[in-house]
């Protein structure tokens, strides 16, 4: 599911001042092109689509389920708008999430967002044993934290696609060490490495002790203590989709 908000407050205060901030200054490129949907569609098709808050994730959504069926789009957009759209739609849940905003917001965006289930899979890599396999099925909104947190998120990102995959996997190299039941058997810590795919490419591999440092700022010690906000910060009642 998307980032939690109902059980985390700090992260509900990061994303309700991130969608403030994408409605107040979206930039140039979305208000161009919230304009030009402004021209093409009624009153009622412009506020059912939430264009007045310039959320285009809900358009992208849309414009995709469309596309699927093969069914034409009821009004004329050109390439470039649909790419647009694609595009701007990664910007804006990435400024939800705290990505883009300033350093501390970044980092409490990643550890909240993304970071526990980070961290299950680092524990879980510590306690593996040959032919494991954890899958965890998410929505689209959930990728994209996960691609910031691990370093795959690029400038020019474009939203995950249908059925799109992050692989996480854990190799032991044979020729570095004997191989060990487990992990924490003991052994070498160089002898294991870990490859990130995304949608079957390989984005990098580096030594497990590297990945864990990597990843050490961007998990939280205690989810529930980091989730509290402080008596300055004025949490309202959230409910229903942040996109």
């Amino acid at each position: 599911a998307p980032p939690n908000t109902r059980i985390c407050e700090k992260m509900s205060h990061i994303i309700r001042t991130g969608r403030e901030e994408w409605l107040t200054d979206p930039g140039k490129q979305v208000k161009q092109l919230i304009e030009e949907m402004k021209a093409k569609l009624t009153k009622e098709q412009f506020e059912s689509l939430d264009l007045p808050s310039n959320n285009l994730v809900r358009l992208r959504d849309w414009i995709v389920a469309i596309e699927a069926h093969e069914i034409k789009l009821p009004w004329e957009m050109s390439k470039e708008q649909i790419e647009a759209v694609d595009d701007l739609a990664v910007q804006q849940v990435s400024r939800y999430v705290g990505f883009r905003r300033d350093e501390k917001v970044s980092k409490a965006g990643m550890r909240l967002s993304i970071g526990r289930y980070v961290s299950e899979v680092l524990k879980e890599m510590r306690r593996a044993k040959e032919g494991m396999l954890y899958l965890t099925s998410a929505h689209d909104t959930t990728l994209v934290p996960l691609l910031i947190t691990l370093d795959l998120f690029e400038e020019k990102q474009k939203w995950p696609g249908f059925c799109s995959d992050v692989a996480i996997e854990l190799w032991e190299d044979l020729s570095v060490a004997e191989p060990n039941e487990m992990i924490t058997s003991g052994g070498s810590d160089n002898c294991y490495f870990v490859r990130i795919l995304y949608n079957g490419e390989e984005k990098c591999k580096l030594l497990l002790t590297e990945f864990e440092e990597l990843l050490e700022d961007r998990t939280p010690s205690s989810w529930k203590d980091e989730c509290k906000v402080g008596h300055d910060v004025k949490i309202l009642a959230e409910s229903g989709s942040h996109f």
